[in-house]
């Protein structure tokens, strides 16, 4: 793209500008949102940018005014375009209309599924083409008319993800159906029938991630039943929908699931998986079923500590790179291999005679960097290739003049970063690349430049390559420490953050970079040792800030793969340890609302507030959907910008709200429902809160509770890590007053909301449960003082806890304005915004939470 290339996103009326969607095929990228205008020019929802010049292109399929486009995917010449247009296929070229292709929806499409010549449609709709179909159908991308697959989840649910097996889909989500028989959040069809298959686990909350493995069906996501059995967040999953023995038992939600190598990982929001500390990744043998003892940690006072600086993956084999002379009690000098399941060390040695920083596999060969001069007991150069297998060198001299830090490998080259002025005897400025079939110095010469100038973080996607280290200028543009160039020709990209500190890492995700190092800011915005910033340009700080609050901190073995971002953290104040991010937290689509709270609901108006969720993207605007029935938006969608609502001349009779959260990465699922009454309505009395009970027994909870005053006999429950949180499950228990579960060593917290003809009743107090032991914490007090714009909270020791969080709001119980996690007793803001705003403290330890401290109301002059 173009480096003064900053497009002008207008928006429609009132509303928030918003770009939902992206997708890619070769070189034009495809945007679709809630906006009327692009750089000046009428695009309504949906507009095309050519992704060289970031010139906006002639594509326009002319969307109505008001439009807004919720989800694209593209196939061969084709670009499905689904949001309020409802569904269309328009021309990947001219964006004219697809002759022949025509779908209509009663609501807007959420997710699309281009396989081969089937598209298949998720949403919140239900009837495709006239005919019923509640969230999900397939379509004949070349007509738009339905295929023969005509299963529907229930009124008012949705569904969440898909997996392809073959002729089986695999549907996770939210609902109680499936093809009209009774599946409770995941299921399975037959693709060419379109009949639900006997595959029935059961599972007790809502669905996130699938995968499939062999015969295995991997499922996560926020519940405790699945497959017959007690399973937390993550289940192992027969063909006959039966549980597995394997059983976790994850504290936290799990939102993400890959496999490789015969090992499956799961990312989420958990801390222990079963009794084994774990932040928020694990890995799995998929043979027995075990968690694998691969548990780094990395811990280091100063840089004269045992470094390892460069890990690679290969099937089994864990590869080893640093600054170390034994592994296990056996001498291996900065190189060596483990079985990446039992970390048992491999015979693989071939002793480097100093620091190694970078290993690359490809095929049988692993390629090694770093500041040696001779490896596995030949003559070498800072760079080497060797067998993956033996160790043995491979007779090939890269011909380097300098040191080699980092290795990249896209397709059939191979980048190689450093501090050096040659690579194959020829002018190379730092960054150069190698053919891997014929490991030849190829043209690529981009030519970076600085005083005593060095690469040391490499990343490719699409047709850029990222590259960060000690910078200043890239093909005579200038950068600081970091930049991307054209992965071929080496031409400077525009991407140019403006960073103060080192960046020594670089990782590409989608649309998001990611910067790790001696961090002090990113675009004029505070940034301790990570950042997370535009793909694009570069010049858009995304919130992502894990070290918020740390003064002292820097980020080192950053790697991001769509869901999830994997860093090592050091910092001087605080143990930060390395951790997986969820995608949502790195700046992209916000996480669910907590549920609204009504501060009006009598007569013919309401006003309600609701807190955004502690993780994912800042939200830019909400969205509140309203309906007669649960679930359901027939009565309107209704846009709101922050996180407070209210709306007058409301008609007699009883509704159901729900709200979502929405930022220019998309938009968040739907916040827990309230159901509230208006008028004289026919109903009696809302139901009274109930108190409900728990024992426990070993790693056994049992939860009971009376029947609610008013309830028409219908419960629901809700636990969580902490006060008023949901983060574990909300379980619908219909009649049912007892819930019985397993659960590992920690600290819950558990409430129940009674269901009654004239709406649910206010959540009932907190249950606090400790399992193994664990005790909750008493409530912080604090106290603060203003100077100026110059605001301080403090407050003592928290006996337990090992850090704190302070959050922040506009109005009462809200955080949208900072959640700020930290080990210290006290938080300084400088050059706060004139305003009133409302300050709580929560001690943290572990997974567990402590209930709110008092709650200060802060005016800034």
């Amino acid at each position: 793209m173009d480096a003064s290339f900053t497009p002008t996103i207008t928006p429609v009326g009132n509303t928030v500008p918003s770009i939902s969607s992206l997708a890619v095929s070769g070189s034009v990228l495809y945007i679709g949102g809630h906006f009327a205008q692009v750089d000046g020019a009428t695009r309504t929802g949906a507009a095309a940018i050519d992704m060289t010049s970031g010139t906006l292109l002639p594509w326009d399929p002319g969307f109505p005014i008001g439009s807004g486009v919720t989800t694209l995917a593209t196939g061969g010449t084709t670009v499905y375009v689904g949001g309020s247009p409802g569904l269309r296929a328009v021309d990947a070229t001219t964006g004219a209309a697809v002759p022949g292709f025509s779908v209509t929806l009663d609501s807007s499409p959420t997710s699309l599924l281009v396989s081969g010549s089937i598209l298949y449609v998720g949403g919140y709709f239900s009837t495709v083409n006239g005919s019923a179909r509640r969230g999900l159908a397939a379509i004949s991308v070349a007509t738009g008319s339905l295929l023969p697959l005509g299963a529907d989840v229930g009124a008012g649910e949705w569904v969440n993800t898909l997996a392809l097996d073959g002729t089986t889909l695999y549907v996770g989500g939210d609902f109680n159906s499936l093809g009209g028989i009774a599946r409770r959040n995941l299921g399975a069809l037959d693709v060419a029938s379109g009949s639900a298959t006997a595959f029935d686990p059961g599972v007790s909350g809502e669905v996130f991630a699938l995968l499939v493995q062999g015969s295995t069906i991997y499922a996560g996501g926020d519940f405790s039943h699945a497959g017959g059995q007690a399973r937390a967040n993550l289940v192992a999953l027969t063909a006959t929908a039966s549980a597995l023995n394997w059983n976790p038992g994850l504290n936290g939600s799990v939102t993400s699931l890959a496999a490789s190598g015969g090992v499956v990982a799961a990312g989420g929001y958990f801390t222990h998986f079963g009794a084994v500390p774990r932040d928020g990744l694990a890995a799995v043998d998929l043979v027995t079923g075990d968690l694998t003892s691969l548990a780094p940690s990395i811990v280091a006072d100063d840089f004269s500590l045992t470094v390892i600086s460069a890990l690679e993956i290969a099937g089994d084999t864990l590869y080893l790179g640093g600054a170390f002379t034994s592994v296990n009690g056996v001498a291996r000098t900065n190189l060596a291999a483990l079985d990446v399941r039992t970390a048992t060390l491999l015979p693989w040695n071939p002793v480097a005679n100093d620091f190694v920083e970078s290993i690359v596999t490809v095929g049988g060969t692993a390629y090694v960097a770093g500041q040696f001069t001779t490896i596995a007991g030949v003559a070498r150069h800072s760079l080497a290739a060797l067998d993956a297998t033996t160790g043995a060198d491979l007779g090939w001299d890269a011909g380097v003049t300098g040191g080699v830090h980092r290795l990249e490998v896209v397709g059939t080259t191979l980048y190689a970063g450093g501090s050096f002025s040659q690579l194959g005897g020829q002018p190379r400025s730092n960054l150069g690349a190698f053919d891997l079939g014929t490991r030849a110095l190829t043209s690529f010469n981009p030519g970076v430049t600085g005083t005593s100038a060095f690469v040391s973080g490499l990343d490719a996607e699409g047709n850029a390559l990222y590259v960060s280290g000690r910078i200043s200028g890239v093909g005579g543009q200038g950068r600081t420490f970091a930049a991307a160039v054209d992965r071929v020709s080496g031409t400077p990209l525009p991407f140019a953050p403006v960073v103060a500190g080192i960046v020594s890492e670089i990782a590409v995700s989608d649309d998001v970079v990611y910067l790790s190092g001696l961090l002090e800011s990113v675009n004029g915005e505070v940034r301790r040792g990570l950042a997370a910033v535009d793909a694009a340009t570069g010049l858009t700080t995304l919130p992502f800030d894990p070290a918020a609050g740390v003064t002292d901190a820097g980020a080192f073995h950053l790697r991001a793969d769509h869901d999830l971002l994997f860093v090592g953290l050091l910092s001087n104040e605080v143990p930060l340890r390395p951790g997986l991010f969820p995608a949502a937290s790195m700046g992209g689509a916000p996480g669910r609302p907590m549920p609204p709270v009504p501060l009006v609901s009598a007569g013919t108006a309401i006003a309600m507030h609701w807190r955004p969720s502690p993780i994912g993207g800042e939200p830019t605007s909400y969205v509140v959907e309203a309906g007669t029935t649960p679930g359901s938006a027939n009565i309107g969608t209704l846009p709101t910008s922050g996180p407070l609502f209210s709306f007058a001349g409301v008609p007699p009779g009883r509704y159901y709200l729900r709200v979502r959260a929405r930022n220019g990465s998309g938009t968040s699922p739907a916040s827990p429902e309230i159901a509230v009454v208006f008028g004289n309505v026919s109903c009696g009395t809302v139901p009274l809160p109930v108190t409900a009970g728990a024992t426990v027994s070993g790693s056994t909870v049992t939860i009971t509770w009376p029947d609610a005053v008013g309830a028409n006999g219908t419960y629901a429950l809700a636990a969580g890590t902490g006060p008023g949180l949901s983060n574990i499950a909300t379980l619908g228990m219909g009649a049912t007053r007892e819930l019985v579960t397993d659960a590992p060593a920690g600290l819950y917290y558990a409430r129940v909301v009674a269901d009654g003809a004239c709406g649910q009743a206010a959540p009932g107090p907190d249950t606090v449960i400790s399992v193994g032991g664990a005790m909750p914490f008493p409530s912080p007090s604090i106290g603060g003082q203003v100077a100026g714009g110059t605001v301080t909270i403090s407050w003592p020791v928290v006996p337990g806890a090992t850090r704190c969080r302070l959050d922040a709001g506009s109005g009462p119980l809200l955080a949208n304005v900072a959640s700020v996690p930290t080990a210290a007793t006290s938080l300084v803001a400088n050059g706060v915004p004139a305003g009133t705003y409302y300050v709580r403290v929560y001690a943290l330890a572990g997974g567990s939470v402590s209930p709110a401290s008092n709650e200060l109301v802060v005016m800034v002059p």
